[in-house]
């Protein structure tokens, strides 16, 4: 549902499925590279797991 009444019906679908695809690459990112482990006790250790996890996973769709 939206109030969006000047956008055309296909441009709105258009932006609500890449926004579905983005939200895939979170949960695909999260899930199969460690995106929601977040258990050490300092913030630059998680920062640096996360890094490495997005830089792992940009390699991974990088080589697909």
């Amino acid at each position: 549902m939206t109030n969006l009444s000047s956008v055309d019906s296909e441009e709105l679908f258009q932006f609500y499925r890449e926004r579905g695809n983005a939200e895939n690459f979170i949960k695909e990112r999260k899930a199969g590279f460690f995106g929601d482990k977040t258990d050490s006790p300092t913030m630059i250790k998680n920062e640096v797991r996360m890094m490495m996890g997005c830089l792992a996973y940009n390699l991974y769709l990088f080589l697909k």
